[in-house]
């Protein structure tokens, strides 16, 4: 059975077509490092100006809504390892799509009864905790989709995928903070 990288059109296929491999398992953490403190940093850099906008309330509430989307992202890193490890498996990529598809279903529907259950405990108002946790599902995808790069091997292009999704989720927040 092939593996996913051996399969001829596969996203991973493609990937790994495209960017030479690197044998030094240093440069791979390098680049996986890079790629994850760039997206932490972005992270904490939208506290600051959240910090610094938003009076005391609004900072609290700010604050609630970012750790209820940090605990709704936990199924997506957890599908990220697993997708890593069944490619190495040589897991067909059909199955490992259903199994991102199952989970991307699952977050959207508890994200759905977690919008309602925040603005009850944290007594937040819809617009901003449906806007919290909408990312929820999504990163489910993205993060399978890291899961497929891991596996593969394409620890470069994990990282610059890394640093990217860092980019597009802390970039709209700080401009919502300032709008």
């Amino acid at each position: 059975m092939q593996s996913i990288a051996q399969r001829p059109g596969t996203l991973v296929s493609m990937v790994d077509a495209a960017t030479p491999r690197r044998g030094s398992t240093v440069r791979s953490v390098g680049w996986v490092t890079a790629g994850s403190l760039l997206a932490n940093l972005l992270a904490y850099v939208v506290q600051v100006p959240a910090s610094r906008v938003l009076g005391p309330d609004a900072f609290g509430e700010f604050s609630v809504l970012n750790a209820a989307m940090l605990i709704a992202s936990v199924p997506a890193l957890a599908l990220q390892a697993v997708v890593a490890r069944e490619v190495v498996r040589g897991t067909p990529s059909r199955r490992l799509w259903a199994l991102i598809g199952v989970v991307f279903g699952v977050v959207a529907l508890v994200s759905v009864f977690a919008v309602a259950a925040m603005m009850r405990i944290a007594h937040t108002d819809l617009g901003p905790t449906a806007a919290a946790l909408a990312g929820a599902a999504p990163l489910a995808v993205v993060s399978g989709g890291q899961g497929l790069l891991q596996g593969a091997g394409r620890f470069r292009l994990l990282g610059a995928v890394l640093a990217g999704v860092g980019l597009l989720r802390s970039v709209p927040v700080v401009g919502a903070v300032y709008a």
